[in-house]
């Protein structure tokens, strides 16, 4: 059984279809293993991203119409987020 094994591993074809295998899948500059791994690493990131924008993007078209159709919800979100205020205003902020 060790010496049928032992032929199989010295024949040539053998060595050089291992060889082939192996160049293949660990050296070759384009496909090799470890640039597949790095780019399903970059794929699942990627996808995240795309999860978080999609979410903003939705918040976004949501205060947009909001803007768009609350006249007091402008006036609140220009006075929270721009600090604005009405001419001759004085604005106390109070710290706790």
């Amino acid at each position: 059984m060790r010496k049928k094994i032992f032929n199989i591993i010295k024949n040539k074809y053998f060595i050089a279809s291992l060889a082939f295998i192996v160049w293949v899948g660990f050296i070759d500059s384009d496909h090799n293993f470890f640039r597949q791994v790095k780019l399903k690493k970059d794929l699942m990131e990627m996808n995240k991203l795309k999860e978080y924008y999609q979410k903003q993007i939705e918040a976004n078209k949501t205060l947009a119409q909001r803007l768009e159709n609350d006249i007091s919800f402008v006036e609140k979100y220009a006075r929270e987020e721009y600090q604005m205020t009405k001419p001759n205003e004085i604005v106390y902020v109070l710290v706790p």
